[in-house]
């Protein structure tokens, strides 16, 4: 399941069209994982009606980019990561009121149930809380370097990732396309180095977090 696709459309129904909520929910469940690997940008709830309807077309999403990005990561890159999601991740787990009533619906549709129109808005906040890190990041003022971290981390392991994954689309061609694409793929390898020590956390943390929409999250009370 793509949850920044699921998460893009059901910020639109809730904006424009509430039906379009359950048949967007449906497309995404059996979609699969079509999430850009290294410098995907995450859909936000509070972008326009039209924006968040272009988010969600595969079209508008962006080609996936090299982990060269911000290659290569340094510890300190991963320790931000980890710590960020880390919050999240206890936020999650210790949600209550309307936080954990949206983590439940989430849960419950991902594993069949068929959302009402009037669960638009719970779904959107269970999409919001699958992108709780983020806030994170800007409340502790590191959000732009986070986002970057993250967009190379979550290409590399984790849900969605897709390692091999580059922006070259037809494969190198020229000289200097071969001469870029042997970097990049010596950057991937060197940043797949650096985390591969903590791929189970960096895994568990996702399912905790990113998980809300996949139906493997559980909130506390």
């Amino acid at each position: 399941m793509d949850v920044e696709r699921l998460a893009a459309a059901a910020r639109a129904s809730a904006a424009v069209a509430r039906p379009l909520l359950i048949v967007a929910l449906g497309s995404a469940a059996i979609a699969g994982c079509q999430r850009s690997a290294a410098n995907a940008v995450p859909a936000r709830s509070d972008a326009s009606p039209a924006a968040s309807v272009a988010a969600a077309s595969p079209a508008a999403r962006p080609t996936p980019a090299a982990s060269s990005v911000i290659s290569p990561l340094t510890n300190a890159d991963v320790d931000l990561y980890l710590t960020v999601m880390r919050a999240a991740a206890d936020r999650v787990a210790h949600a209550t009121g309307q936080d954990k009533a949206a983590i439940d619906l989430a849960r419950q549709v991902a594993h069949g149930a068929t959302p009402t129109p009037d669960q638009a808005t719970l779904l959107v906040r269970a999409a919001d809380l699958a992108q709780a890190d983020v806030d994170i990041a800007k409340a502790r003022g590191v959000e732009a370097r986070y986002e970057q971290v993250r967009g190379v981390v979550e290409g590399l392991i984790g849900l969605g990732a897709c390692p091999t994954c580059s922006g070259d689309g037809g494969g190198p061609v020229t000289e200097q396309q071969q001469q870029d694409a042997a970097k990049e793929d010596a950057a991937r390898a060197a940043d797949m180095r650096t985390l591969e020590p903590h791929r189970a956390e960096i895994e568990r943390l996702q399912k905790q977090v990113r998980g809300i929409m996949l139906g493997g999250a559980a909130g506390g009370g």
